[in-house]
C-alpha cells in the first residue's frame, strides 16, 4: 500500500533524529514494515505515519506476514517498527523480521525508537547475531537511555544506535480528539490506568472506589481507547502509552513503574518535559489500605465481568 507524499502539518516533529537518517537515506523507496500489538502500539504506529507524512517521503506500508514478497532495491531503506517487543516476555516479532530482513535485503535497515532488555545473552540472539550479516547497515534507535546504554555497549560496531523519542510523541492533541472524541462532557473522571499483564508492577493500595481499569483490556476498540483518555479529568497509569496519551492531550498525567526499565526510561527522556508526573507507587490512604487487606481491590482489577458492569456507570459507554 502506497502512502501520499503530502507533508501533514503537525505542532513539532518529537523524532527530529529519526526523521534526519529516513531522509539522508532516502535514495530510494521507504519500505515500512508494521507490526501488529495493542491499542498503545496502534498510537505508536499513527504518530509513525504522522511523522513519514510530514518528511514527504514516500513509503510502503507492508505487514510482517508479508515480509516475503517484497523486493527492496539495495538502495531502498526498510523501516521496521518500533516497539517494546526487544524483550523476553514478549513474542520477538520484531528480531525475526530484522533476522528475515537481513537475509532478504542488501541495503540499509532502520529500527525505529525501541525498548530493549539490557540482558546481554537476549540481546546477542535477537539483535547481535542477525547484525553480523548486516554489519555498517543498520541503524538502531532506542527511546530511552537504559537500552540506548545497554544496545550501544552490545552492538559495538555492528551497527549504529541512536536515541530519540517514542513515534506516539509526533501526534496532536487534535489528532487524538479526531480518532476518539470523548461521551459527554470531558472532565467526569480520575482515570487509574493499571495493566494486568507480564509488565505489571504491584503499586500499593488502590481504593475500589477509583475503578481501576487495564484500559487495554477494557476498551472494545481504539476509538474507546481514546475516548477513554479524553474523557478524563487526570489519568495515573503504569502503561506507558495511557501516559504518552495523556501527555498529548494535555492532562494531569502520573506514571507509574512497569516491570522493567522502559516506563522511567521514557518518562526521562520525553514526558518530564511535558509535565508527566513520576510516582513509585499509588498514594495510599486509610481505605485504601484496609481495601488491601481485604483483597477487595485486587478482586476490582482482576474480575473483568464486574469492571463491565460497573465502570460504564463512571466512564461513560463503551463503543466500537
Amino acid at each position: 500500500m502506497k502512502h501520499s507524499v503530502t507533508p501533514a502539518k503537525v505542532e513539532a516533529v518529537a523524532s527530529s533524529s529519526l526523521l534526519a537518517q529516513l531522509r539522508e537515506l532516502g535514495s530510494g523507496q521507504l519500505w515500512v514494515i508494521r507490526l501488529q500489538g495493542n491499542f498503545g502500539d496502534r498510537l505508536l504506529w499513527l504518530g509513525l505515519e504522522n511523522l513519514l507524512q510530514h518528511s514527504g517521503l514516500p513509503f510502503k506500508v507492508t505487514a510482517r506476514d508479508q515480509i516475503d514478497r517484497i523486493r527492496p532495491k539495495p538502495e531502498d531503506t526498510v523501516y521496521i517498527h518500533g516497539g517494546g517487543d526487544w524483550v523476553p516476555f514478549w513474542n520477538g516479532a520484531p528480531a525475526g523480521v530484522l533476522k528475515t530482513l537481513v537475509a532478504l535485503h542488501r541495503g540499509p535497515i532502520v529500527i525505529g525508537p525501541s525498548s530493549f532488555t539490557t540482558q546481554p545473552g537476549h540481546l546477542d540472539r535477537t539483535l547481535v547475531a542477525p547484525l553480523r550479516r548486516a554489519v555498517g547497515r543498520v541503524t538502531v534507535f532506542c527511546r530511552e537511555r537504559p537500552s540506548y546504554e545497554a544496545v550501544a555497549e552490545t552492538v559495538g560496531d555492528l551497527a549504529r544506535v541512536a536515541l530519540d523519542h517514542d513515534t506516539a510523541l509526533n501526534l496532536t492533541r487534535q489528532d487524538l480528539l479526531d480518532l476518539g472524541e470523548p461521551v459527554g462532557r470531558t472532565g467526569r473522571y480520575p482515570l487509574y490506568g493499571l495493566r494486568s499483564d507480564v509488565e505489571r508492577r504491584p503499586t500499593g493500595p488502590c481504593r475500589t472506589l477509583r475503578m481501576p481499569v487495564d484500559p487495554t483490556k477494557y476498551c472494545t476498540s481504539f476509538e474507546d481507547w481514546v475516548r477513554l483518555h479524553a474523557g478524563a479529568e487526570s489519568i495515573v497509569t503504569n502503561r506507558l502509552h495511557s501516559a504518552v496519551c495523556g501527555a498529548i492531550l494535555g492532562l494531569p498525567t502520573t506514571l507509574l513503574p512497569n516491570s522493567y526499565h522502559k516506563s522511567r526510561g521514557v518518562w526521562e527522556h520525553s514526558l518530564r518535559q511535558r509535565g508527566v508526573q513520576w510516582a513509585e507507587t499509588l498514594a495510599p490512604d486509610w481505605l485504601g489500605q484496609v481495601e488491601e487487606r481485604m483483597g477487595i481491590s485486587r478482586y476490582w482489577r482482576r474480575s473483568r465481568k464486574l469492571q463491565r458492569l460497573i465502570a460504564p456507570l463512571r466512564f461513560g459507554p463503551r463503543r466500537s
